[in-house]
């Protein structure tokens, strides 16, 4: 049996992964869900990426965190590889419903 998938709609990146890029891409998913908005210029993606890359400098590539469009791009690259956000005809992108898996839960009250 063989599977054809010509669209790429079935392809599976990892998720969250390891280094900066993934790092990153995990953290806008939260930066994002949060925003209370469901789109999202290049340019507001790279203002939320310079805000991370400066909070997180100590720990991401040096490299990266000095080219904040580069590193928003490749976090933006993962989300899309991974089906987690999509990107609309004019450059605007939205998160998918699959990416509140990564977007973490604060509850009040915990037992513990």
């Amino acid at each position: 049996m063989a599977a054809i998938d010509p669209a790429g709609d079935l392809g599976y990146r990892p998720f969250p992964s390891s280094g900066t890029e993934g790092h990153a891409a995990l953290l806008l998913v939260e930066v994002l869900r949060f925003s209370n908005r469901t789109s999202f210029s290049e340019a507001d993606i790279v203002e939320e990426t310079a805000r991370l890359a400066e909070k997180f400098s100590r720990y991401w590539s040096r490299e990266l965190v000095g080219s904040p469009e580069r590193l928003a791009r490749r976090a933006v690259d993962i989300l899309f590889e991974a089906r987690l956000a999509e990107r609309d005809d004019g450059g605007v992108v939205r998160l998918l419903a699959g990416a509140g898996r990564f977007a973490p839960v604060v509850s009040q009250g915990a037992l513990w």
